[in-house]
């Protein structure tokens, strides 16, 4: 009876962790189809694969977080001599809906940065990308 129970736990077990041994194919911008995130009217693309945005004076703040129907990237303005003013994404996917959204933060007492979110969702594929840009209130002046 023991080996019997033993031989079931073993098959039971074995299968749920065949569920479990093929993850869930990651999400690519080549499924979502963002074209371009628009930063003070200059135009920067996406890559295809991994949702970065190219070319822009931004720096990753963090990994970036990534499932099969979520992404998540965070970013720091890194141009000093202008402030970020505007943010914009367009996406080529007929059931995408772009929300941006802009709100001041406090970092240590001090009221110094703006965090801009762009969240783009879609409903086929079933999918939400999120990037938050932090962004200086302040410029720094270039030095002659």
């Amino acid at each position: 009876m023991r080996k019997l129970f033993f031989i079931l736990s073993v098959i039971l077990l074995a299968s749920c962790s065949s569920d479990s041994d093929t993850p869930a194919a990651m999400l690519s911008n080549s499924d979502i189809s963002i074209e371009k995130v628009v930063l003070n009217n200059q135009t920067y693309a996406v890559d295809a694969k991994n949702f970065m945005v190219s070319g822009a004076p931004l720096i990753i703040s963090s990994s970036p977080f990534s499932t099969s129907k979520k992404v998540e990237i965070t970013y720091v303005w890194s141009n000093t001599s202008e402030l970020l003013s505007s943010v914009s994404a367009e996406c080529k996917n007929p059931t995408a809906n772009v929300n941006v959204k802009m709100e001041s933060t406090s970092r240590e007492a001090s009221d110094l940065w703006n965090k801009f979110t762009v969240t783009v969702v879609t409903t086929t594929p079933e999918a939400q990308v999120v990037y938050t840009i932090y962004a200086p209130k302040i410029t720094f002046p270039e030095k002659k």
